[in-house]
């Protein structure tokens, strides 16, 4: 029992269920995994239910990736076709911003080393 600021008692009670209630493990019966019914088996392609922008996204991911292996992580300063500059930490981020762009968009180009 813990006092309360005015003085009174706070009671905790605990509930207590007796072991017979729980269910073993070994009750649980077979646990396989049942094969999925053919009226609900639409081929591999139904279990990659990927757009075309998801599919682009994870390839520009995969390409990032890869650049990040081999990149010197400084920043750059870099322009864009509407002349615009704008800072990235690294040559894989620029790379990476302009595989999302989609076709029409200004795409950016490495400008100079160091802030804009």
């Amino acid at each position: 029992m813990n006092p309360c600021p005015d003085g009174k008692f706070i009671i905790i009670i605990g509930v207590l269920f007796p072991i017979s209630l729980c269910q073993e493990y070994d009750d649980l019966g077979d646990m396989t995994p049942r094969p999925i019914p053919p009226e609900f088996d639409f081929g591999p392609e139904a279990k990659i239910n990927k757009t075309e922008l998801e599919e682009d996204i994870e390839e520009c991911m995969e390409e990032y990736v890869d650049c990040v292996k081999t990149d010197r992580k400084r920043e750059i300063c870099a322009m864009n076709d509407h002349q615009k500059k704008k800072k990235f930490h690294s040559l894989c981020l620029m790379e990476y911003e302009n595989c999302k762009i989609k076709d029409g968009d200004a795409h950016w180009r490495y400008y100079m080393d160091d802030n804009c």
